[in-house]
């Protein structure tokens, strides 16, 4: 069992991205989304609502397909971020918006990498969290361990499944497989609409919270 299981993971890469072009909301839109990583800690996509949240997941056999477009589409939005190694590529400074003054905040474009193994038995668990930490002792991994985003939303095998979040931990647009340099370019570019929409919104609650 432990053998069967150590070759399933070490398949698994980091995958620091996402991306979306069609929207459709899942049923379970309203549930939240807690996973945990590879060193047991709590994750949720709520915990994040803030910055523009871009969850790629995929089986083993989207692992590669999805280190790749992550690694392209976290320097696109990251360019400093190119070249250097994961712990210190995930400190890079998100792009400029276009006319943003020198120094503005603004909110985030987070990649985040989520493995889908299965439904895994309690005591399997930490012998998969092992192996992950091994592959990717630095840059965090989310894991699904309980078969969530096949059972709540389409898991096409394969290849690379994506889903955007807005600053307020909604879900915007989906894309199952690889997409173009064209379409990657776009991704980026709406990736920017939301986060220049997420300080349009904070603005507006903080101006109707000065008024009350």
């Amino acid at each position: 069992m432990s053998a069967r299981f150590a070759k399933h993971i070490s398949v698994w890469l980091l995958a620091i991205a996402a991306s979306a072009i069609a929207y459709q909301p899942s049923a379970n839109a309203a549930e939240p989304l807690v996973f945990e990583d590879q060193f047991a800690k709590r994750r949720a996509i709520d915990d994040l609502r803030g910055d523009v949240v871009v969850l790629i997941y995929s089986d083993r056999g989207g692992a590669e397909a999805s280190r790749e477009l992550g690694e392209k589409l976290h320097v696109m939005m990251h360019p400093t971020a190119k070249g250097k190694d994961p712990k210190v590529a995930m400190q890079a400074p998100v792009r400029p918006l276009a006319n943003q003054p020198p120094g503005a905040q603004t909110p985030d474009a987070k990649m985040i990498p989520l493995a889908c193994i299965g439904d895994v038995p309690n005591y399997i668990r930490p012998f998969v969290r092992s192996r992950f930490r091994s592959v990717s002792p630095d840059a965090v991994v989310w894991l699904d361990l309980n078969d969530t985003m096949r059972s709540r939303y389409t898991l096409t095998p394969g290849v690379p499944n994506l889903i955007v979040f807005d600053t307020q931990g909604r879900e915007r647009h989906r894309l199952a497989g690889v997409p173009d340099d064209t379409q990657i370019a776009r991704l980026g570019n709406y990736l920017d609409a939301l986060r220049a929409e997420g300080i349009r919104s904070a603005r507006a609650r903080t101006q109707a919270t000065t008024t009350r």
